[in-house]
């Protein structure tokens, strides 16, 4: 029942029309956009439209999102998804964005957790993924790998 409710909702975020806004972005800032062909292209920002209304978006450290933010991390998300069986990230929830690299805290053991090795030291992060949680992503580095590919490291396509 709840899968009819998301499809048929899907389905008309599919029909509203792409803002030239948004292409403008998709043209500056992903570099990947420009080589598919016209039918991948429309694929990808019909994929977006839903990416984006789906996630719940979150700017952290000061950082506040705005369309340039969402389309350029969701085109870069959702280019994974071109020509493949998907359901659109279902697993992620949430995608928290900061403004450049931070340092997470470290992780404390749970009250019924024993510590069997070292627990992880603190260290800058340029992205991070949990299962069932958010995924956090540096939008300096997002933005810089996906106008510039050839340097061959994406924080959104290894995340």
């Amino acid at each position: 029942m709840f899968a009819w409710f998301r499809n048929r909702h899907r389905k008309k975020m599919v029909r509203l029309v792409f803002s030239s806004s948004w292409e403008e972005i998709l043209r500056r800032n992903v570099a990947h956009y420009c080589m598919l062909d016209n039918s991948e292209q429309e694929q990808l920002r019909n994929l977006i439209k839903v990416f984006i209304v789906e996630k719940n978006w979150e700017g952290a450290g000061g950082l506040e999102l705005n369309d340039e933010i969402r389309v350029t991390i969701s085109a870069q998300a959702c280019l994974l998804l071109l020509g493949l069986p998907h359901n659109f990230y279902d697993n992620v929830q949430s995608i928290i964005v900061y403004p450049t690299t931070v340092v997470p805290p470290q992780r404390k053991p749970g009250s019924f957790e024993t510590a069997i090795g070292p627990l992880d030291i603190e260290h800058p992060i340029l992205g991070q993924a949990f299962l069932r949680g958010p995924v956090i992503i540096i939008w300096d580095a997002a933005l810089h790998a996906s106008r510039h590919p050839q340097q061959g490291h994406n924080v959104i396509y290894i995340d």
